[in-house]
């Protein structure tokens, strides 16, 4: 066997242009190491190599080949071109819109090959290859030795080491492997797009979340080494043979494993078991293939998340004997989404939510309130003198003072409000069923209060600011999340323009007093 990766004809057609046939460029955009070591650990298992070639006949991802190919049929400047003009023969076949299409190659060796369509995109095509439908024609292969002056000692040997498979194999073993490599590639080009969508956000987020943006690029450079598990199930008895990496995605002892199903069907999340065995049935019954994404909780009691894809085998009369897969590790990658989407939805200084959450809670308080006629209340919150403490003070103090602003009105809460920091030096409450406006002034005096009160920094500086606040409710002065947001802050534009340190609630007839009041200053 051989590496054809790095074999110079392959590194030739490297040079060549993309094809205009493809949306996608394979090449630039998948790392495709582990699916090089999964088409190693295929071949020593299976016998039969596997390779990802594009429609220019340059191999993407490979397992080793047959000596007979690589030591004799590629290497000879004839039969080369013969190999090549092969693949591009059985990639045209591809184009034709087939499942998978079995070809004889212009130097006696069969290959098979199925297309690999991402987003309808048919992108490149899997191939299996170099082996033989029956007992080859020795005539055949004496004449070519003798054409092209190969060693008969050594072209023989080569010869008698190529596998015979049976052709009715060849659609389940295709099946599991395009499914495999579709998984992978789709994953790839969906870290390509998150990284362009990266660029695009705002300075202030990027800043702030440099640690892990840093963290999902390290992550992106170990998912070029990543940790995929080989297994196979014998329905009939129900036992599972793991390779070693399984152990490690378990957590699991190879010594503490029975090879029992109900040993790997324990150490499903709870809450995922069901929707797990579903896709199992299903996957058996032919309805789909196999690939789930679930958790699984260790023996150490930590849960991990695996995406499996694999694919069942059958008797002629239709029932499932067999099932052979792959897992492989999402955790690190959902752990970093997670985070992704919590800065999403939350300021980055006072970790409340931010302008987005509270936008999506307003907008679902008021469709529950308006069936069951019940009372909300938007308190829009603004700081009297906080720029002066930016001014003086710094950022950094700016920054603990708004962390204590948002403890203290978190004080005054009940477990079912919000509230957020849309922006600079304001911030909304949000107030649940309550039962007159009068009771969501009381809330907004109690923290205009609780924010007069000096504020004590670790060196015995104290800082004193004041609040003006707007108060504003459903369904007594708006409609609707966007006027019920305007109306609180026409409300705290009044305080603020009446003295600051008050409350005020909205009134109609002062509505549109002025258009500028976001031109009220902090000070």
């Amino acid at each position: 066997m051989r590496d054809p990766l790095f074999a110079k004809w392959n590194l030739d057609l490297a040079q060549e242009e993309k094809s205009p046939d493809s949306a996608f460029n394979l090449a630039e955009l998948v790392d495709f190491s582990l699916m090089n070591e999964v088409f190693a650990s295929y071949l020593e298992v299976v016998g039969l190599p596997v390779a990802i070639i594009d429609f220019n006949g340059r191999v993407l991802s490979s397992s080793n080949w047959q000596r007979l190919c690589m030591e004799f049929h590629r290497v000879n400047s004839t039969t080369l071109e013969r190999c090549l003009e092969s693949d591009k023969s059985l990639s045209r076949h591809m184009s034709d819109g087939k499942n998978y299409a079995i070809y004889r190659c212009h130097n006696g060796l069969t290959d098979c090959a199925s297309p690999i369509v991402i987003e309808g995109q048919h992108i490149a095509n899997l191939f299996i290859g170099q082996f033989f439908l029956e007992p080859p024609s020795m005539a055949y292969f004496e004449a070519q030795c003798d054409q092209f002056g190969f060693d008969p000692d050594r072209y023989f040997k080569a010869l008698s080491e190529v596998p015979i498979v049976a052709e009715e194999k060849l659609p389940s073993i295709l099946k599991m492997l395009v499914g495999f490599a579709t998984l992978i590639a789709q994953q790839s080009i969906a870290e390509h797009r998150a990284r362009i969508a990266y660029e695009s956000v705002e300075k202030q987020v990027i800043e702030r979340t440099k640690a892990l943006v840093d963290a999902k690029e390290r992550l992106e450079a170990a998912a070029s080494a990543g940790i995929v598990g080989i297994w196979d199930w014998d329905i009939e008895n129900g036992q599972l043979i793991w390779d070693e990496v399984m152990y490690k995605l378990y957590g699991i002892h190879e010594d503490n494993f029975t090879g029992a199903y109900e040993t790997w069907s324990n150490a499903i999340h709870p809450d995922d078991k069901a929707y797990v065995t579903e896709e199992i049935q299903a996957a058996l019954r032919g309805e789909r293939t196999y690939a789930p994404e679930f958790r699984v909780i260790w023996p150490d009691g930590s849960v991990h998340y695996i995406k499996a894809v694999a694919h069942t085998t059958y008797d002629p009369q239709g029932k499932p004997l067999r099932m052979v897969g792959v897992n492989y590790d999402l955790t690190e990658q959902k752990q970093i989404q997670h985070k992704l989407d919590y800065l999403a939805f939350h300021d980055q200084v006072t970790d409340l939510p931010n302008r987005r959450l509270l936008d999506e809670r307003l907008e679902q308080s008021i469709a529950q309130a308006r069936p069951e006629r019940l009372r909300i209340a938007v308190l829009f919150i603004d700081l009297d003198k906080f720029k002066a403490v930016n001014d003086v003070y710094g950022h950094n103090t700016g920054d603990w003072l708004l962390k204590q602003v948002a403890n203290r009105i978190g004080r005054c809460l009940r477990k079912t409000d919000t509230v957020a920091r849309i922006g600079g030096d304001e911030f909304v409450v949000l107030l649940q069923n309550i039962d007159a406006t009068d009771a969501a002034v009381g809330v907004a005096e109690h923290i205009r209060t609780l924010l007069d009160q000096p504020f004590m920094m670790e060196d015995g500086l104290a800082l004193n600011i004041s609040s003006s606040i707007g108060v504003a409710t459903y369904p007594d002065h708006a409609g609707n999340a966007q006027e019920l947001l305007r109306f609180g802050d026409e409300a705290m534009y009044k305080a603020k323009k009446g003295g600051r340190n008050t409350v005020v609630v909205f009134k109609a007839e002062n509505h549109n007093a002025t258009e500028n009041h976001h031109a009220a200053t902090s000070c």
